[in-house]
């Protein structure tokens, strides 16, 4: 009977664990998911990518297909992932974070831009293996850079027509001959 009374003692510690294991499961989803990261953890010996319940969604993928690490790797735009992957190549146990801003265009063809911070993790031999991290959608906050960047260009050829007009006039007036105080009164 002290046994029976004890298996339920553990039992029930179990489940109160477990309980708490998937309500903590849970807020992390939400707060991922208010975010806008997802959270994933890619082992290069096998290639697979375990990713957060809404990655799929951010990410544009089949949630029961989920991409391979180098499959997610290969929709990355060219010129980034070469710089991608040379950043790969200089992690070392001395250094390993990561942290890149990289264009990603999901299978439905829509292009996002996305900042990744991750850790670099290493076997005995010193051997990459596995890579952890969060992925941020920045798209918005880069088109508004980009619009930003657009407006300024222009503003500064405005400012430079009206500043070349403003010399002509003012060589204009020079010409008209006279001393320096009757080119001022002008």
């Amino acid at each position: 009977a002290v046994s029976s009374a004890l298996r339920a003692a553990l039992f029930a510690e179990r489940r109160q664990h477990v309980d708490a294991l998937i309500e903590s499961e849970s807020r992390l989803q939400e707060a991922l998911s208010a975010g806008g990261v997802t959270a994933f953890e890619w082992d290069l010996r096998t290639g697979l990518c375990q990713r957060s319940q809404n990655a799929a969604r951010v990410l544009g993928f089949d949630p029961k297909n989920p991409p391979l690490g180098s499959e997610f790797v290969a929709q990355m735009h060219p010129d980034d992932r070469v710089r991608y992957e040379r950043l790969l190549q200089s992690v070392s146990p001395d250094w390993p974070s990561i942290a890149v801003t990289f264009r990603f265009t999901r299978l439905d063809g829509q292009e996002l831009w996305l900042a990744q911070a991750s850790r670099a993790e290493f076997d005995a031999t010193g051997r990459l293996v596995r890579i952890r991290g969060l992925t941020l959608d920045v798209t918005e906050r880069k088109r508004a850079e980009e619009h930003q960047n657009i407006l300024m260009a222009e503003l500064d050829h405005r400012v430079k027509n009206v500043l070349a007009r403003v010399a002509m006039v003012a060589k204009s007036t020079r010409l008209g001959g006279g001393s320096i105080d009757e080119f001022v009164q002008r």
